[in-house]
């Protein structure tokens, strides 16, 4: 039977330990943040502030401010690796798949090493449909090992990307996302997570919500939110005239929005 270790009164990094509550610990910050951490990311030494010791070095190396979409990719790269609660953990660091020293410890580096390339291939598939990828997906977050890779182009690469035969047809499950307009992340789910048959995973509807909701859009599959972004479209705008009006992506983005006119209340 395995025994929590007391953390109390510990300092790591900017944070000392006050108290355990429920499966996480209270933790203050000297920025003077109370923050809520489980114990293990603190004894790695993945978390060692609220958040702020990480702003600092982006703000401090410009980070933010020269790409705020590589940043987050840095960041994610991080979370999956180190932190237990992320969704793909289990994919990452439950693996023993860390991010080498010279990229965890200073995001400057990472820039230095990565920017150039990230920049050639945001210049010609867009920022949306650049994402970093690891070369040997049993080796390590590093510059000899990582690269970047359309969305598509990772999805067919991916260690998930199994081939599964079903009716006598055989396709990987990026293919079979296409193939049954399912979400990747909900097929995947109901396969690998869920443990569904193979038949289930294929023939259960999915209820759609708007965050979730994936729509062809130049050979992709978008949600509605990133589609907006990019055509510069309200999100609300386009999910009711595609879904609710049914009209076509083509017709929902190039049909102006006519700006409402307040009416004068009259005396």
């Amino acid at each position: 039977m395995s025994t929590t270790i007391d953390e109390t009164s510990k300092r790591y990094g900017r944070l000392v330990v006050l108290a355990r509550e429920g499966k996480k610990w209270k933790c203050k910050c000297d920025c003077g943040n109370i923050f809520m951490t489980p114990g293990n990311p603190l004894r790695r030494g993945a978390t060692v502030s609220c958040g702020c010791y990480n702003k600092e070095k982006s703000t401090k190396h410009g980070c933010c401010k020269k790409s705020l979409h590589l940043y987050r990719k840095w960041r994610a790269m991080i979370k999956r690796c180190y932190y237990e609660e992320t969704d793909s953990y289990y994919l990452y660091g439950a693996r023993g798949i860390t991010v080498c020293d010279r990229w965890r410890n200073d995001i400057s580096l990472f820039f230095e090493d990565m920017y150039e390339e990230y920049i050639k291939h945001v210049s010609l598939h867009g920022k949306y449909n650049t994402t970093i990828d690891r070369i040997d997906s049993n080796k390590n977050y590093e510059k000899s090992n990582c690269r970047f890779l359309t969305r598509r182009e990772q999805a067919n690469n991916t260690r998930s990307n199994n081939f599964i035969t079903y009716k006598g047809k055989t396709k990987t499950i990026s293919e079979w996302t296409r193939f049954l307009n399912i979400p990747m992340t909900a097929l995947y789910s109901r396969i690998y997570k869920r443990k569904w048959t193979i038949d289930k995973s294929f023939n259960t509807p999915v209820s759609i919500k708007r965050k979730s909701l994936e729509l062809d859009f130049n050979g992709e599959k978008r949600s509605i939110s990133s589609i907006s972004k990019e055509v510069n479209v309200d999100r609300g705008v386009l999910y009711h005239r595609i879904i609710k009006l049914n009209w076509t992506i083509e017709r929902a983005i190039k049909t102006p929005v006519k700006a409402r006119q307040s009416k004068k209340r009259q005396g």
